[in-house]
């Protein structure tokens, strides 16, 4: 018999929902890690969530033991003290040796990370694109091109 999630006689493994609350705002992350600092990333990312009033609503290694996500929440609609935060745990993981996405692409959402991601490597891979795409039609916009 199912039972809605957070109804008290559904599953315990079902009582945290990834459906955000009205009013509360959700993202999440999709990191590559070195796998000998997942779990001080994690600690790390629980200590920022909570220091900004957010909680994590989810941790997953996916396929692979540097394959990171957490889905978190803000206990507030401020879409600004998400978008801190978010910067906050990408920048963590980044210094911490990790990629700041592995399985989604950069996109826009992530492009203002890009130069901290790959440094110089970033010229070298828009003058590989500019060679293979040199009217700019493949993905326009994408990794800043």
């Amino acid at each position: 018999m199912n039972q809605p999630i957070g109804s008290p006689s559904a599953p315990p493994w079902a009582v945290v929902s990834l459906v955000p609350k009205p009013g509360r705002r959700f993202a999440y992350l999709h990191l590559a890690l070195p796998e000998e600092r997942v779990l001080e990333y994690k600690q790390r990312c629980e200590a920022t969530l909570g220091a900004a009033g957010m909680q994590a609503r989810e941790y997953a290694i996916w396929g692979r033991a540097d394959w990171f996500s957490v889905a978190y929440q803000s206990q507030s609609s401020d879409a600004a003290d998400v978008t801190e935060t978010s910067e906050r745990l990408i920048r963590l993981a980044l210094g911490m040796g990790g990629a700041i996405e592995y399985c989604h692409g950069v996109g826009l959402k992530l492009l203002p990370f890009l130069s901290e991601e790959y440094g110089e490597m970033l010229s070298v891979i828009k003058r590989v694109k500019q060679a293979l795409d040199p009217a700019g039609i493949m993905n326009p916009g994408k990794l800043g091109m």
